[in-house]
């Protein structure tokens, strides 16, 4: 019984040192050769999310002008946005997700900021835009990457 188990562990084997360095070598060639992709991914999803974000906010100030039956101004200011009541030279709407002036922040890592004058929604749900142009909201990611928020005149916002 003895020598049956000394003969059993004599011819078992493992893996030798040599075949695990081969396959830590291998693992860390496709490691390295997948981690530009996965780093770009990253940041392609992290602006597509801070743009639905900004979305999000455009169809929020929407309602609140709906609801509170008067203008609301979207504005972009350094570190974030937020929402002016009457006009673009009225008062900061403070509420829910906001600082002491009204100001939302910016999604983690992103600047936004407006191609031109900022939207204005009217108690009708629809955007103040001069000439009946749209208006766009620009968010900038890291590595200078950028997606649009459209207005349109009608109200409906966009994100192409």
């Amino acid at each position: 019984m003895g020598v049956n188990n000394e003969m059993n562990s004599a011819t078992q084997r493992g893996y030798s040192l040599s075949e695990l360095l081969v396959a830590l070598a291998v693992l860390a060639v496709m490691v390295a050769s997948a981690l530009p992709f996965v780093l770009s991914s990253l940041r392609g999803a992290t602006l597509t999310s801070a743009t639905a974000e900004i979305q999000s906010a455009l169809v929020r100030s929407k309602m609140l002008a709906v609801t509170t039956r008067q203008n609301v101004c979207f504005q972009t200011v350094s570190g974030g946005y937020r929402f002016l009541q009457g006009s673009c030279a009225g008062a900061a709407w403070t509420g829910p997700g906001t600082d002491s002036t009204g100001k939302f922040r910016s999604p983690t890592n992103v600047t936004v900021t407006n191609g031109g004058t900022s939207p204005i929604f009217t108690q009708f749900g629809t955007a103040g835009t001069p000439g009946g142009q749209p208006e766009t909201i620009i968010v900038t990611g890291l590595g200078g990457l950028t997606r649009t928020a459209t207005v349109l005149a009608t109200g409906r916002i966009t994100v192409p």
